[in-house]
């Protein structure tokens, strides 16, 4: 079992994602605090629904556990109604000040 989970690992970290090696978890950070604020009081089951994401991952991305890939950027943009660069505007913000 361990071959499949560090397969499946390998094969999650060689995807398209948010970060890369030239940039730090402040990618992950943004992410986090946007969903976190958009979530509000609504459970992480109802929010997950509502972005057509499962629960777990939306808990990973939440806990900066788990590195977004910009398909799933882009999705959650459109369930949302805002455009991919508005989620990682804090991430400019930062890297700029």
């Amino acid at each position: 079992m361990k071959k499949d989970s560090a397969a499946t690992k390998r094969r999650a970290q060689e995807k398209s994602s948010l970060k890369s090696d030239d940039m730090d978890s402040s990618l992950e950070s943004c992410v986090a605090i946007f969903l976190s604020k958009h979530k509000g009081d609504q459970s992480l089951g109802v929010f997950a629904a509502k972005l057509g994401i499962p629960k777990e991952s939306l808990s990973r991305y939440i806990n900066c556990e788990q590195s977004m890939t910009l398909g799933t950027l882009q999705k959650i943009a459109n369930a949302l109604g805002v455009k991919p660069n508005s989620i990682l505007s804090n991430h400019k913000k930062r890297a700029s000040g």
